[in-house]
């Protein structure tokens, strides 16, 4: 099993920062297959590390894939844990991960919302 955890700030607020992971679990279900359950801030009852922070929370898994991403006001956070045959794959999910998030997080920010 290998792990993989990428932690991102920005200042999109939480309703941007929701499109931004809709845009994102849109395209990892059309490319990868994965399922995805979401918790609205509310219902998950999910703070910040800090305790401030209301948070989003979703889970998703297919393809020897499960793990979660906590959507905030000011941060993500993706933790993943890889099994089998995508455990090799690990360094390359992470990398393809982080920029993928990386590029949606600077065109929400660069759109101004």
């Amino acid at each position: 099993m290998s792990e993989i955890h990428i932690e991102r700030p920005h200042n999109l607020g939480l309703p941007r920062a929701r499109g931004v992971a809709t845009q994102w679990m849109a395209q990892a279900r059309e490319r990868w297959g994965l399922q995805f359950e979401h918790e609205p801030a509310a219902a998950a009852a999910t703070t910040s590390a800090d305790g401030q922070e209301p948070e989003d929370r979703i889970r998703f898994g297919g393809m020897g894939a499960e793990g979660t991403v906590q959507v905030g006001a000011t941060r993500f956070v993706v933790h993943l844990s890889l099994g089998g045959l995508m455990a090799a794959l690990a360094p390359t999910v992470e990398e393809k991960m982080t920029r993928k998030l990386d590029a949606l997080l600077v065109q929400e920010a660069a759109a101004g919302g």
